[in-house]
């Protein structure tokens, strides 16, 4: 009876173990897909020579955004209304009603939705799986991307454009200009650009990798030469400029001293929900750089 008891007693200890390891593996960061593990090592390039701020920071891979457009063509969602789709888990095999026309659309905008990106003013940014096939053994040009876009959270760009629509309205200035907000729209877009240029400049990259990559970008889709008004982006000739143009000035102002910025922390993969998620450490958030420094930004 005892003998049995203990060999219950193990195989009880035996299964927790197991239990509890292919729960920790299944959240491994060792374990994630390769695309994954392709983000992450190049935010860890990035934050090694940059402060990218005091709060967490979230990606996740999406199916894109043609593949609401996809659904919406076989009248699987109404127009305007399928947003829900091109956030999609590509990892995934969905089940149920209409899952072969979801699943075929997931598939078929890997392959044809090209660079898309976008950031929430909560700290998540979406990255289209599609993004790593353009960007296949390119880090430089994603190096770009994602620097871009987690200059818009820690910008807080999207507040400041609210902030800068309210301040307008306060002033009674083009209170009936419907291309407001476009316009700051494309201000940030370019701003965006310029902290981007600096930070991949500062990670080791080469001072033209952003321009490189957006003259790559505006071929690969096939972008509008000139800026429309009613457009949250620049137009090409708009857009390349500011950037060559920022080049100048970060030059003629660059420090050539070893950059001493940083941004400690760890990740957290989470793959139920599909994302990969940088959280800087409290007492190191990047404590080489000052006070001042930080708030002048």
């Amino acid at each position: 009876m005892a003998k049995n008891f203990k060999r219950i007693s193990l195989y009880f200890i035996l299964f927790s173990l197991i239990s509890v390891s292919f729960l920790w593996l299944k959240d491994s960061i060792f374990f994630m897909p390769k695309e994954y593990k392709t983000l992450k090592d190049t935010v860890d390039k990035l934050r090694s020579k940059n402060y990218l701020g005091s709060f967490p920071i979230l990606f996740t891979i999406t199916s894109g955004s043609s593949t609401s457009l996809k659904l919406e063509e076989l009248g699987i969602c109404e127009k305007n209304n399928c947003d829900l789709f091109e956030e999609l888990n590509p990892y995934v095999d969905y089940k149920g009603k209409n899952s072969q026309e979801v699943n075929e659309s997931i598939r078929q905008s890997i392959l044809f939705n090209g660079i898309d990106a976008k950031a929430y003013s909560h700290g998540t940014i979406s990255i289209s799986r599609s993004t790593f096939i353009n960007y296949e053994n390119n880090e430089p040009f994603l190096a770009c991307l994602l620097a871009h876009e987690i200059s818009h959270v820690k910008q807080d760009h999207q507040f400041k454009e609210n902030l800068k629509l309210y301040e307008n309205k306060e002033n009674k200035n083009n209170l009936n200009d419907e291309n407001l907000v476009f316009k700051f729209s494309r201000y940030f877009e370019k701003e965006a650009d310029n902290f981007a240029l600096e930070m991949v400049y500062k990670s080791g990259y080469q001072i033209d990798t952003c321009i490189d990559n957006y003259q790559y970008l505006a071929k690969k889709h096939a972008l509008s030469i000139d800026t429309k008004e009613a457009s949250t982006h620049p137009g090409y000739i708009e857009r390349l400029q500011n950037l060559k143009d920022h080049k100048k000035i970060f030059i003629n102002n660059i420090n050539e001293k070893k950059s001493k910025e940083f941004t400690k922390g760890f990740w957290k993969y989470n793959k139920r929900l599909n994302f990969i998620q940088f959280i800087p450490t409290y007492k190191d958030w990047n404590q080489n750089t000052s006070l001042k420094q930080r708030t002048n930004r």
